[in-house]
């Protein structure tokens, strides 16, 4: 499988870009800024993406979807409960940005749905706390998952700023459908590096202490 991180907009949001290197079938997670330099990449690499996978609808993880969605036709994908942050500034945090931001959904995920990336399978997992129908994106034959903003190397994402944030749902969620992963499933999050679940279950403070 081809993977590659593009760090993107003020708050340097991973967007990934992962593809089936035999189909060449390629899917865009989370492209939330910097529309040209995520086109570049796709083109420096031959790629052209089926899906665009929202981990969820906050605005620096959904900025440029539309434009990649028209450009290159792909089927954007969220879960059902992130569909109203998509055109939504008041949820989404647009405003925080400065700029007006919304995206078009056109296929609704669901708990362990299976996403075809041609021979590649990407389960999805329903993480809620940071947000309402957080997803993470789970390839149990690459030993990777996605974790947008719920899961971070040594931390858990933030829930203090929007009203429907849930510190204990989050930390249960990550206690109950990540943590429970392979130990050497690699993390790559919405911002910042990636990490592993082993190193998560041995150094995240919020995974080993209640509140």
């Amino acid at each position: 499988m081809f993977l590659t991180d593009v760090k993107v907009g003020q708050l340097r949001t991973n967007c990934y870009i992962i593809a089936d290197e035999d189909t060449k079938e390629c899917a865009v997670i989370d492209p939330g800024d910097d529309y040209e330099y995520i086109v570049d990449t796709l083109e420096k690499y031959n790629l052209k993406p089926t899906y665009i996978l929202i981990t969820h609808g906050h605005y620096d993880h959904i900025a440029e979807v539309n434009k990649i969605r028209d450009k290159y036709t792909a089927k954007v994908i969220c879960h059902e409960e992130a569909v109203p942050f998509l055109d939504s500034e008041m949820l989404n945090g647009g405003f925080f940005s400065g700029r007006s931001v919304s995206a078009i959904n056109d296929q609704i995920v669901k708990e362990y749905d299976i996403i075809k990336l041609g021979n590649i399978d990407i389960k999805a997992l329903h993480v809620p706390g940071h947000a309402p129908g957080s997803v993470c994106y789970y390839i149990e034959s690459e030993n990777i998952v996605f974790t947008g903003d719920t899961l971070f190397k040594d931390t858990i994402g933030i829930t203090d700023i929007f009203p429907y944030g849930d510190h204990d749902l989050l930390v249960k969620n990550i206690k109950e459908k990540l943590i429970t992963l392979p130990l050497s499933t690699i993390v790559y999050p919405g911002h910042g590096s990636y990490t592993t679940i082993e190193s998560e279950v041995n150094n995240n403070y919020f995974l080993k202490h209640k509140g």
